[in-house]
């Protein structure tokens, strides 16, 4: 039997899958964290800095960076202070920071651009020694030359005192952290609702117990007649 020259005309049922297709399985491996997931460190003489996420915007671009900076400058007063300025491709970032004898504070943080500070953010947190300041809330810094800005999404920074190491072990190792902002969180205001809640429907039934008038005996039909006795 001979076919017929022409075209030919196929009809697929769905029965069997003319196409085999091998799936190959490959070793999925742990994907190490970036850098910016991570953070920087920065260490220098007099301090030591850890930055997440700092990139500069403006209305219509951002860029990021994610780079190990470097430290440009250091300057000490004396016990009074100290100011770190940290070097980006295209601007610097300098940490002040003033000394007393119970603790630090982190003054504020300004930008500079060919050695001029064109913007500053003052902070003003205090922290006692042997301790560093964590903070997972950015800081903005804008740039009055051409109105960008700097941002800092989250930091941890200890600056060194003469005579207090960073730390017992090592001293690129941050001491105990303290927490910049409030000491609420997401669970804690909601316990504090619940528990406010719950106090106030308390207070409302026992307001309400009070207000609660008492039946009288004249009122009530079921209840034995008062008697008196008549003296003569």
């Amino acid at each position: 039997m001979r076919l017929k020259r022409g075209p030919v005309v196929a009809f697929y049922t769905g029965k069997t899958n003319p196409v085999v297709v091998k799936k190959i399985e490959q070793e999925k491996k742990p994907q190490a964290l970036s850098s910016m997931k991570k953070g920087v460190m920065v260490v220098s003489s007099i301090g030591l800095f850890r930055l997440h996420g700092v990139y500069a915007a403006t209305q219509t671009r951002r860029s990021v960076f994610d780079q190990v900076p470097g430290v440009s400058k250091e300057t000490r007063n004396g016990k009074q202070g100290s100011s770190i300025r940290i070097a980006y491709p295209v601007f610097d970032i300098e940490f002040a920071f003033t000394f007393n004898e119970e603790g630090w504070t982190f003054d504020y943080v300004s930008i500079y651009e060919v050695d001029e500070e064109v913007g500053r953010t003052n902070i003003g947190i205090w922290v006692p020694w042997n301790h560093s300041l964590y903070c997972p809330e950015p800081i903005h810094i804008i740039n009055q030359r051409d109105l960008s800005f700097i941002v800092i999404t989250q930091y941890q920074v200890q600056p060194k005192d003469v005579g207090v190491p960073l730390s017992l072990e090592d001293g690129t190792v941050f001491s105990d952290p303290i927490h910049c902002g409030p000491y609420f969180t997401s669970p804690i205001l909601a316990c504090l609702f619940v528990s406010l809640l719950c106090l106030a429907i308390t207070l409302y039934g026992i307001m309400t117990l009070f207000d609660c008038v008492s039946g009288d005996r004249f009122e009530d039909p079921n209840a034995k007649p008062l008697t008196h006795e008549v003296m003569h």
